[in-house]
């Protein structure tokens, strides 16, 4: 299933570049579904897990579905990449209820 609606953006306050540590992964769809996300797998185009690091520090996961554009590169679409600041804003302590 390719998901096509427009990704939520977030506000201001949470859309720049992360102050904390965090890595991104790219995950096949049939991966994806097996994270533990909030939500529904099969609606859902990307996922953040915050937690502490072993260096008591935050640390944040992000997890991308890979078939957002097929044939295509992550960084070579436009969905993926929106979907990335979407996470990114989770990163930087965007709630998931998504307030503006």
């Amino acid at each position: 299933m390719v998901l096509t609606a427009p990704v939520k953006m977030p506000p201001a306050k949470y859309d720049h570049p992360p102050t904390i540590a965090y890595s991104v992964t790219y995950l096949p769809s049939k991966q994806f579904a097996n994270l533990k996300c909030p939500g529904s797998a099969d609606l859902m185009r990307g996922c953040t897990v915050r937690g502490k690091g072993m260096n008591g520090r935050y640390v944040a996961w992000v997890y991308v579905r890979n078939d957002l554009c097929p044939g295509r590169k992550p960084d070579a679409c436009k969905l993926s990449q929106g979907v990335l600041r979407h996470e990114l804003g989770h990163v930087n302590g965007w709630p998931s209820n998504h307030p503006h």
